[in-house]
């Protein structure tokens, strides 16, 4: 499947919304998170904003160009979650 980062951005970012409970879920703080399928960044920058340490991924060149664009200070992998190799100095 191919997204078009502008059309998820306009048409999909309930996701994200969604994902925001989950992210409260999460106690502790400095914790290593993998985000699989972060699309356009947004929650993998909230759960950075909380502290942790955080590597999005996505098998979506223009959702990963996105989110690399909009949160250069973070990593984003662009990669298909069930065939994915996340080096381990990847996560902190």
């Amino acid at each position: 499947m191919e997204w078009d980062a502008e059309t998820y951005a306009q048409k999909f970012s309930f996701v994200a919304r969604y994902g925001e409970g989950l992210v409260e879920m999460i106690h502790g703080e400095g914790l290593s998170v993998l985000d699989l399928g972060c699309g356009d960044g947004s929650l993998t920058q909230l759960l950075a904003q909380k502290g942790h340490h955080v590597l999005g991924l996505d098998a979506s060149p223009d959702l990963v160009k996105r989110a690399r664009t909009h949160y250069p200070e973070l990593q984003f992998v662009l990669a298909d979650a069930v065939e994915m190799d996340v080096p381990s100095e990847s996560v902190v």
